[in-house]
């Protein structure tokens, strides 16, 4: 029975004793891995840091730039109102030559119909002069009309 015992003894052991490599094994590897992470780390940190100071000088270019973009915003609102006022103007200068003409054909029409009507005795030389000077005011205007359309 003596004799059992040993080799139960000496199966344990060496039982022991495999378990004991393999968990020396199994952490050597895990030492290896662990000092990779832990490189890794360092190396993330370092380049980490390289990037924030990267964006910080990014940020602080696209803050320049977007005061920049600001003032020659400004200086354009600026330009804009000056075209808007030039057209203003010109769309007011527009309209009033538009009613001086108009009242100038009424006018012409008018002066046409009490030559006509008080001397009928003009030749058609003259009258169909003064036609063509109403006619062509009035296809002035047609062609204005159609041109600010």
């Amino acid at each position: 029975m003596d004799l059992f015992i040993q080799i139960g003894m000496i199966i344990i052991t060496i039982a022991f004793i495999i378990l004991m490599y393999s968990i020396v094994q199994t952490l050597k590897v895990l030492k290896a891995a662990i000092e990779e992470l832990r490189l890794m780390i360092g190396q993330v940190r370092t380049d980490v840091s390289h990037i924030s100071e990267d964006m910080k000088e990014a940020i602080h270019n696209t803050s320049e730039m977007t005061l920049d973009v600001r003032k020659k915003l400004s200086s354009l609102n600026i330009l804009f109102a000056t075209v808007n006022d030039i057209g203003q103007a010109v769309h007011s200068f527009t309209g009033i030559a538009k009613e001086s003409a108009a009242n100038l054909a009424t006018t012409l029409k008018k002066n046409e119909r009490q030559t006509v009507q008080g001397d009928r005795n003009i030749s058609k030389h003259s009258d169909g002069f003064s036609t063509a000077i109403i006619d062509t005011i009035i296809s002035s205007l047609r062609i204005w009309k159609r041109v600010k359309r």
